[in-house]
């Protein structure tokens, strides 16, 4: 920078340039900032804990696809809970946790759904939205397809909108 274009110090004795008073600043400042680095650093690995933290699912042994093909008390296989449940009702009389996802019963029941339709539809991730494609297997398809059409109902009468 050009000694013409330094700005003056404001209210700082000396009446030295920005760049002077900065130069001196850092000289007289190093003790104290090592030590409140020092300080600092002491302070965070003091909050850190003595054993490392293992996150929830390292901790968790994954199911086994045996156990992913059991049902719980209202026949729900456990795959279908934990893969569409959390967008669909998969149950008849409940709500989908997730308004505009249509419920099991509301598409085992639709006209013209077959086993050889639904396991098309399953399989073929462009042909639902990118939050469904979860990474079937053909054996999950099998097991949410068999499921599903259980659901379906001559009686069935959609709930109204």
């Amino acid at each position: 920078m050009a000694p013409e274009m330094e700005h003056r110090l404001i209210g700082g004795k000396g009446g030295g340039t920005l760049r002077q008073g900065l130069e001196k600043g850092s000289q007289t400042m190093k003790p104290q900032f090592v030590l409140l680095a020092a300080v600092g650093t002491l302070a965070l690995a003091a909050c850190q804990p003595d054993t490392p933290v293992q996150s929830a699912t390292a901790a968790e042994p994954q199911p086994s696809r045996a156990e992913l093909a059991q049902t719980d008390a209202d026949g729900v296989p456990m795959l279908v809970g934990a893969v569409c449940g959390s967008c669909h009702a998969v149950t008849p009389g409940t709500l989908s946790p997730l308004p505009q996802a249509p419920t099991f019963p509301e598409i085992a029941n639709r006209d013209g759904l077959t086993r050889e339709t639904l396991t098309a539809y399953l399989r073929d991730a462009h042909n639902y939205p990118d939050i469904m494609d979860v990474g079937l297997t053909d054996a999950d398809v099998a097991l949410v397809t068999d499921y599903m059409l259980s659901l379906k109902d001559p009686d069935y009468r959609r709930p109204p909108s």
